[in-house]
């Protein structure tokens, strides 16, 4: 009895440190992602290579994630493979917060700074790539099936909450900081870095998972269930055997899962990560404005994400996913009706960063439920991996490491 008890409090701090890690996560994520560092690229006169690259950076890096699934599988502690790749991921990024102070006393121009910025944009991504299957896999152990929902969405809300004061805060630093805006980023960027890693000393009070133990955890339900049913016991575990021969291809669900996020992020990809620019460059809106707009959908994003764990707990996944993903595929079509006029940043712009923080909040949370759902216990990483290739940079408000958990 006091065994369990002990298991249960150990599990409710962990939940409870997950929490705290992703809510200074995201102060982390929303500096070096998003607006900012956009509009940090387009002071230093990025043009369209580089605006082009970063976006396609996190796309490509996500295709190395099932590499990273197979080395995170011949380890033993999802805990220290974690600390070590986004230690090193996020601890890159004083490397352009340096580059900045010397751009500013004139050592170094311009391009050079471009470059040296987007080089640990795509190594910090790739690290990311790295994690990102560990990360799910040891998520799926510590949170139990029951209340994925709602505690993924809490935990998400929290991480939106504090996006939605990061990126003001932000813009305002940026752009009221006497040395300018590129040196009041290089502030900014500093502070990520240690919100950084004061998120990743919360998740030493997080319960640490040996992936060696969960297989053979998995092994040892299977031969258990043989004492039941010889006959019945028999044919399933002759089908199981028969799938995990062909693999993947022995999986219809998850295959029919992986062709859905093909599409949908090729579809989202086309048009989402590039909205930010369309308002700095094409419509010439203040970077405070579009600060506040990016505040909104967190805040939408933030609201409407406790409402859909509850209700995806209750009515399903599935019908949360379709009503949501109807509505954000009509996105597109409104943002070719938004110009610069007072209609526009006052009230059109406001309400489609709203209702698209509220439509990404489901669609996050319900295809990551999905996804832990669909996985075979036995090989979470190599599916979550597969999963997070397939949709490559898929793009999201509150994105975070590539961890669909914020």
């Amino acid at each position: 009895m006091t065994s369990l008890r002990s298991q249960a409090v150990s599990s409710r701090q962990s939940l409870r440190a997950s929490i705290l890690d992703g809510t200074f996560s995201a102060v982390f994520e929303n500096i070096v992602r998003g607006v900012l560092i956009s509009n940090f690229l387009l002071g230093l006169g990025a043009g369209t290579f580089e605006v082009g690259l970063l976006t396609s950076i996190p796309m490509m890096a996500h295709l190395l994630q099932p590499l990273g699934a197979y080395w995170s599988e011949k380890t033993t502690s999802r805990h220290l493979y974690c600390l070590w790749i986004y230690g090193t991921a996020r601890l890159l990024w004083l490397l352009p917060a340096g580059g900045i102070f010397l751009f500013s006393h004139g050592t170094i121009d311009a391009h050079v700074l471009s470059l040296m910025t987007l080089s640990v944009l795509a190594l910090s991504n790739v690290l990311d790539a790295f994690g990102s299957a560990s990360w799910m896999s040891w998520m799926a152990v510590l949170v139990p099936p029951k209340v994925r929902g709602r505690y993924f969405s809490l935990r998400r809300s929290l991480a939106s909450l504090t996006a939605l004061l990061t990126i003001p805060l932000g813009g305002w630093l940026v752009s009221q900081w006497m040395g300018g805006d590129i040196e009041g980023y290089g502030i900014v960027l500093i502070i990520a870095v240690l919100m950084g890693m004061v998120s990743l000393g919360f998740q030493f009070n997080m319960s640490d998972v040996n992936p060696q133990a969960v297989v053979a955890k998995a092994v040892s339900r299977s031969v258990r269930a043989g004492h039941g049913n010889v006959a019945s016991t028999s044919l399933s575990l002759l089908r199981s055997e028969k799938r995990d021969e062909l693999g993947l291809l022995g999986h219809k669900n998850f295959l029919i899962l992986l062709l859905f996020l093909g599409l949908w992020s090729c579809g989202v990809n086309l048009s989402a990560p590039f909205f930010n620019f369309y308002l700095l460059d094409n419509l010439q809106v203040d970077v405070r404005w579009v600060a506040l707009y990016s505040s909104l959908r967190y805040g939408a994003f933030f609201l409407a994400m406790l409402l859909w764990g509850r209700l995806a707990d209750r009515i399903g996944n599935r019908p949360v996913l379709l009503m949501n993903g109807l509505l954000a595929a009509s996105v597109p079509l409104l943002w070719m009706h938004v110009d610069s006029s007072f209609v526009s940043l006052w009230v059109a712009l406001p309400l489609l960063h709203i209702l698209e923080g509220a439509m990404f909040a489901a669609l996050d949370l319900c295809l990551a439920n999905i996804q832990l759902e669909l996985a075979p216990w036995a090989k979470q990483s190599s599916y979550f991996a597969i999963a997070a290739a397939i949709m490559g940079g898929y793009w999201r408000p509150g994105y975070d490491s590539g961890r669909l958990f914020g």
